[in-house]
């Protein structure tokens, strides 16, 4: 029997034409696709490829979570592997990046550890991150700039050390913790340098430069708040790119 393959799939952040081609043609030769919603017809990733996918290709919904005392990353890997090993191309696909903040790493990480006969491949997606810098159009990170990604809910105790000690700051996850975010920002005068983004991407896309004009209740899990201090420090402290 002809061995299959896994691929774990980044879609992007939710526009479909930052899909990358890559992608589109992964999703055309599927077999079978998983996607982490709560049912076959909905959740984000699936959304984003839906219009793109051939008819052939059987959809499972892939919600991640504790059933019973089963790990459903250990279990969606081995549903995975068993198509691969019936000679099936077994797509699981995940919004962005596969490999940044995403249940994709944690499927490759069993994949690698139970399942070393099974080929895997990842293909890389447009992050949050750069969508985000490119929907507002300021630059992200450049020179001898720092750049830091802080997944807010689980350091909200050091936010404002984390922030305080780089140019440029990325928050996801925010949506427990936004209150406290808004009362660092404002407490230290950075409100001026942060702008809120929420489903970048999207028809639902928001941008909003008065971060705490947001409504705490509204806050989506698909928003991030991107401070940027580089703004305010002195040039002079960075040497220019050409620096060796």
């Amino acid at each position: 029997m002809t061995q299959g393959k896994i691929s774990l799939v980044g879609v992007g952040p939710g526009d479909p034409e930052l899909v990358t081609r890559k992608a589109e043609r992964v999703l055309r030769e599927a077999d079978v696709l998983y996607h982490p919603g709560r049912d076959q017809q909905t959740g984000f990733a699936y959304q984003i490829i839906r219009g793109l996918l051939p008819a052939h290709v059987e959809v499972r919904a892939a919600a991640v979570e504790l059933a019973g005392e089963v790990d459903r990353y250990e279990s969606l890997a081995a549903e995975l592997a068993a198509h691969a090993r019936a000679g099936k191309r077994a797509v699981f696909i995940t919004e962005g990046d596969p490999l940044v903040y995403s249940t994709a790493s944690r499927i490759l990480d069993e994949l690698q550890t139970r399942w070393t006969e099974v080929s895997v491949e990842v293909i890389p997606g447009v992050t949050s991150l750069t969508a985000v810098a490119a929907a507002i159009g300021e630059g992200l990170v450049q020179s001898a700039e720092t750049l830091v990604v802080i997944p807010a809910c689980h350091h909200a105790d050091r936010l404002e050390q984390l922030i305080e000690s780089h140019d440029r700051v990325v928050l996801v996850k925010v949506g427990s913790v936004f209150p406290k975010i808004v009362d660092v920002l404002r407490r230290r005068g950075w409100l001026k340098d942060s702008v809120y983004i929420e489903k970048v991407g999207t028809d639902h896309q928001r941008i909003e430069r008065d971060v705490a004009a947001v409504d705490p209740s509204t806050v989506s899990y698909f928003s991030i708040v991107l401070v940027d201090l580089y703004k305010s420090r002195n040039f002079a402290d960075y040497p220019p790119d050409n620096a060796q």
